[in-house]
């Protein structure tokens, strides 16, 4: 019998995160007695995220992870259980000393865990950029996993050349996501969404990160053919709640601009997506999200400074709907224009590579958890 020990995301203020969480619980359950480690998260996000038949850590009993793991494991001496330890899925990226020691002082729990045979998993999530002792500390911990899965072949290459043991792709958790939705009526006035992150990380708003997305915006958008739609702004994640509010005072000149101020969660933002004509966005879970919704998604990104939605577009094959920032204005409008008039030529290819990506997932959950 497999014991699958799944610890979630403690950083809970993005609806991406809460998304594949709750995927890859429903991903894994099957495969054993899953209990959710409720002990670093806020009860409303493992509320989101367990099923019915999960238990959760505290209801087993009131021990940390590491004391319950142990006694576990003094158990299974006995018996032929497997345990395993399942990191949540997303991104990791680290800098400076601090972290790596940090890193260094979790992976020695992790030797204990792996030496009496527990299996460690980290699966559906892309790394960098990293200084040399955080690559390092990762590298040190992707030999203490049982399988480490990462989710586009640009984070592929990072673990090769820090010399990572065993990195393997492993896709994104949000193709497997089924959002629940209601048919949209027929809409009169249709809309589309803007949804942005503020910076390239942590919580603070950078102006001169998001700028030049705030002037390419307004560039493209004048110079589109079809001026006749709404714009609603929205966000999935708290931090980026100060740049929709800029990005609104940008646009309210020029066109009908809505602004939904609360972090959508995921039954709403469905509701969002799905009427909308097309999003526009340089997160990767609106963009997946969106699509899911059987709505156009277009990344509008830096291919240099946003590497992850780059390389999972191109890997699987969708590359023509991204938007260059440092494109001219007339040659993005023309993917949208090309996007908005063929939505099949946005959504095929997403249909495709969402079939062959669920279809890997589960064979290589089947090969991790069997």
């Amino acid at each position: 019998m497999n014991s699958i020990y799944f610890i979630p995301a403690s950083q809970i203020e993005n609806t991406g995160d809460l998304l594949i969480n709750k995927v890859a619980v429903q991903a894994i359950q099957k495969y054993g007695e899953l209990i959710i480690v409720d002990n670093q998260t806020d009860r409303w996000f493992i509320d989101e995220v367990k099923l019915t038949n999960d238990r959760q850590l505290s209801e087993v009993n009131q021990m940390s992870l590491n004391r319950h793991i142990l006694g576990r494991l003094i158990k299974s001496l006995f018996r032929k259980d497997r345990i395993y330890v399942v990191f949540p899925p997303g991104h990791t990226a680290r800098q400076g000393k601090d972290m790596a020691k940090i890193v260094i002082q979790r992976n020695r729990r992790l030797t204990l865990f792996k030496t009496f045979g527990v299996r460690i998993v980290r699966l559906g999530f892309s790394i960098g950029p990293f200084d040399q002792a955080n690559l390092d500390a990762e590298a040190a911990r992707s030999r203490l996993c049982y399988f480490y899965g990462l989710r586009d072949k640009g984070s592929l290459d990072t673990a090769i050349r820090g010399k990572f043991k065993n990195p393997q792709l492993f896709p994104d958790l949000a193709w497997n996501y089924e959002p629940s939705i209601a048919i949209p009526p027929i809409q009169d006035d249709s809309y589309i969404v803007l949804s942005f992150r503020s910076n390239v990380y942590g919580k603070e708003y950078d102006e001169a990160y998001f700028k030049p997305y705030v002037d390419r915006l307004k560039m493209i958008l004048t110079a589109l053919v079809f001026r006749k739609f709404r714009i609603v702004i929205s966000y999935q994640v708290k931090y980026d709640r100060e740049a929709s509010f800029i990005l609104k005072r940008a646009l309210e000149n020029d066109f009908e601009v809505q602004l939904i101020d609360k972090k959508l969660l995921l039954d709403e933002a469905a509701q969002i997506y799905s009427k909308a004509k097309f999003v526009i966005s340089n997160r990767l879970h609106v963009l997946l999200f969106a699509l899911q919704c059987h709505t156009a998604s277009f990344p509008l990104i830096d291919p240099i400074g946003n590497k992850k939605i780059y390389h999972i577009w191109e890997d699987n094959k969708m590359s023509d709907a991204i938007l260059d920032i440092n494109a001219t204005p007339e040659e993005n409008t023309a993917i949208i224009q090309k996007g908005v008039d063929d939505e099949n030529s946005i959504l095929k290819p997403f249909i495709r590579a969402c079939k062959e990506n669920r279809k890997i997932t589960e064979e290589l959950l089947e090969r991790v958890f069997r």
